[in-house]
């Protein structure tokens, strides 16, 4: 009976210690999930719910690209990548727009990559 008492208060501890790691570990998961990351670019095309963009600040790439069809651009060897942004809010930009893009972090392997976008911010 005298071994019983200590054992159990020693089992108890150890589940009460292994559950509070659990936790830690499936809350830090969460927060790397909710960190997201920023594109900034140039709008290329404007589809419904989404919008192409290239991925890169260089106002001269943008306009070597703006006039050209989509299947000349694929052609193209880019310096910066196209992406294809899922936004729902396309309404509020322009064509040659500079955009500053919050996603997620989850890029596509496509070509042109893919991404979902919390925040568009115009660049004035």
């Amino acid at each position: 009976m005298r071994l019983i008492k200590p054992f159990l208060i020693l089992l108890l501890l150890v589940i009460v210690v292994s559950c509070s790691n659990d936790s830690t570990s499936e809350e830090s998961e969460k927060k790397e999930e909710l960190e997201e990351e920023t594109l900034a670019g140039f709008v290329l095309q404007i589809e419904e719910k989404r919008f192409l963009m290239i991925d890169d600040e260089d106002k001269a790439l943008y306009n070597e690209l703006k006039d050209l069809s989509m299947e000349k651009i694929l052609q193209m060897e880019l310096e910066g990548p196209l992406v294809y942004v899922n936004y729902p809010n396309v309404d509020e930009l322009e064509k040659g727009d500079e955009v500053l893009v919050k996603y997620d972090g989850v890029m596509t392997f496509s070509i042109p990559g893919q991404i979902n976008a919390s925040k568009v911010t115009k660049v004035e």
